[in-house]
């Protein structure tokens, strides 16, 4: 019975302290100076008092509950989806930007289309010769 004691104890310090991280990997990375905006937000998203969410994330609570713990893991998981989501839809985009800056490199006869723009020339406003309008040549005088 003594055996089962340390492991108790050692999975519930555990659950704590994955509570602990996994509230503070829930609040938002741009209030990260503003801790108790965060932990207000993260208390309303769970439906939690926030000295009850304060408690967690500061490593202040003597137990965390099979109900708190399995809230926060969804959430987690939530957020989990919601970034995946993201990067497919970033890989969509870099795949069309991609898509399209080839066909306008294609117009162009003897270039691969790097810095061209598609009304020709360089892009940078400069006309034949490299020269910007209203500027004059360093070689004329």
């Amino acid at each position: 019975m003594s055996k089962m004691l340390p492991k108790t104890c050692e999975g519930l310090q555990m659950s704590a302290v994955e509570a602990q991280q996994a509230i503070w990997k829930i609040a938002p990375r741009d209030w990260i100076g503003k801790r108790k905006a965060a932990i207000t937000k993260v208390a309303r998203e769970l439906g939690w008092k926030f000295a009850r969410t304060w408690n967690i994330a500061h490593g202040r609570a003597r137990r965390i509950d099979a109900h708190e713990m399995d809230a926060l893991r969804a959430e987690l998981n939530k957020l989990q989806e919601s970034a995946i989501n993201r990067r497919e839809s970033l890989n969509e985009l870099e795949a069309r930007v991609a898509f399209l800056r080839s066909l306008e490199g294609g117009g162009n006869a003897g270039g691969s289309g790097e810095g061209a723009s598609p009304l020709g020339g360089r892009g940078d406003g400069a006309g034949e010769g490299g020269v910007r309008a209203g500027e004059r040549a360093a070689s004329v005088v």
